[in-house]
């Protein structure tokens, strides 16, 4: 499984894969741990959704940008 939102996928802060295995077998809760399947190590769902924000942040921004510049050229 991959975790993400939209197009950002959520990495592994030591190896940078974006798959991984959840013992859960489903769609796994935020208490719930996932392992990398590039390293093996295992992360808890809502530490690997934490490291989405910065990466939803900038398109948050960019998107924000976008909208005002397109504002501007319609005055």
């Amino acid at each position: 499984m991959t975790g993400q939102i939209g197009d950002i996928k959520a990495k592994c802060p030591s190896c940078g894969e974006t798959a991984f295995e959840s013992s859960t077998g489903s769609e796994p809760k935020p208490e719930d741990m996932l392992t990398c399947c590039g390293c093996g190590r295992v992360w808890r769902c809502d530490d690997l959704a934490a490291t989405l924000a910065p990466e939803g942040k900038k398109l948050v921004d960019e998107m924000a940008r976008n909208i005002v510049e397109n504002f501007n050229r319609r005055k």
